[in-house]
């Protein structure tokens, strides 16, 4: 179990890294071609790590068809409303939004997986959920505002739920299968085959894929760093239950409220209710940890 945790922490600091990079990018590209280009980066490191560890072709027909109607749920879907949510609302406060997604994949986990919640890790899900709550309801992004951080919220509470669902999906595969490296390569192949002809069907590569600024920068370290989460996130999902693995990677949220001013300062401020966020994220973390 130690080392789950150790993914686990690696991958919510990947993933909190990740949504204030994307955050930053926004400000010259969209967030479909930041999605597009986090999938044409993470598709050759994730099969590079499966040759590697050579699960490739140990999966089953069943494997290769549930993990790629994965990826075509979370990174078409999720990651393109996550990355609108960050463009709208702010790095923090997207981050914060998606975080309901503990409370869903908890419940189906325990309803279809028979996944027990006992009461440290079910008082660090409330403290999550508070957390929610405090950041969610004023955007820390200094634009957001009106129908702005409407649609930024939406976004990010519909993200939630795409990511719970794909969260049991992964951990379900995973008992069944085995070999999560390979299923994080199926899943980024299978939503790349479909994310780039939708996105280059003009025939053209997006304008603000050309740019060769610091935009582009940030761009390339977001899928980079996106994409090894997301390793560590399938193979930690096969060794730990989901309401764990959650409370974990829900964290990006504290990450990014920490990192967001220092990166993207012109365009992010969060405030008080974003610390006292961060603050119970830390301590459902704990609880999480130590029930571990």
């Amino acid at each position: 179990m130690s080392q789950a945790l150790f993914l686990l922490f690696l991958a919510g600091l990947g993933f909190g890294f990740n949504i204030v990079f994307v955050r930053a990018a926004s400000g010259r590209m969209s967030s479909q071609t930041i999605v597009l280009l986090s999938l044409i980066l993470g598709t050759p490191i994730l099969l590079a790590a499966s040759m590697l560890e050579g699960d490739l072709w140990s999966l089953k027909a069943e494997g290769w068809g549930l993990y790629a109607a994965i990826g075509l749920l979370h990174f078409v879907i999720g990651r393109s409303l996550l990355y609108y949510s960050a463009e709208m609302i702010g790095a923090a406060s997207a981050a914060v939004s998606a975080s309901p997604s503990i409370i869903i994949a908890s419940i189906l986990a325990w309803i279809l997986l028979g996944e027990g919640v006992g009461f440290r890790l079910g008082a660090s899900v409330t403290l999550i959920s508070i957390a929610v709550y405090l950041a969610g309801a004023r955007p820390s992004g200094l634009e957001a505002s009106g129908r702005r951080a409407m649609l930024g919220l939406i976004a990010g509470l519909s993200a939630a739920l795409v990511f719970a669902t794909t969260t049991l999906l992964v951990r379900y595969t995973g008992l069944r299968q085995g070999s999560p490296t390979a299923g994080a390569f199926v899943s980024y192949l299978a939503a790349l085959s479909v994310m780039l002809p939708y996105t280059l069907k003009g025939g053209l590569l997006p304008a603000d894929l050309r740019v060769r600024d610091k935009y582009l920068g940030f761009a390339l370290a977001a899928g980079i760093l996106v994409s090894l989460s997301q390793l560590l996130r399938y193979n930690a999902l096969s060794l730990a239950p989901v309401a764990l693995v959650l409370v974990f990677i829900s964290m990006n949220s504290v990450y990014a409220v920490l990192l967001a001013p220092l990166i993207t300062s012109t365009r992010e401020k969060p405030g008080a209710r974003h610390m006292a966020a961060s603050l119970l994220a830390v301590i459902a973390l704990y609880l999480a940890a130590t029930q571990a």
